[in-house]
């Protein structure tokens, strides 16, 4: 939850590439990206994703912040519910 806190502050985030913060940082070049990857947990990858950083392009907060917004509780709300009435129309349809 932690990338996703910092994106809502309109942080970047630098992070190991696998799990949870690879559905949740957009480290794709472009516009949206909110962060970069290292493939590998030793000091020079970190390191290398640092000076990759600090020569990139700036990072935009307002896609960090974007980007986390996806998570919200209302986005989550909003989209449980749409789903929920959905399906529920059609099970009560039968």
């Amino acid at each position: 939850i932690a990338p996703l806190e910092a994106q809502a502050c309109g942080l970047p985030v630098i992070a190991l590439g696998r799990g949870g913060v690879a559905e949740t940082v957009c480290a794709e070049d472009g516009p949206g990206r909110t962060g970069i990857f290292f493939n590998e947990a030793t000091p020079a990858a970190i390191a290398q994703a640092v000076r990759r950083f600090e020569s990139d392009l700036p990072i935009d907060p307002e896609a960090c912040r974007r980007n986390a917004l996806r998570f919200s509780r209302l986005r989550f709300r909003d989209q449980f519910r749409a789903y929920v009435d959905q399906h529920w129309s059609a099970f009560a349809t039968r």
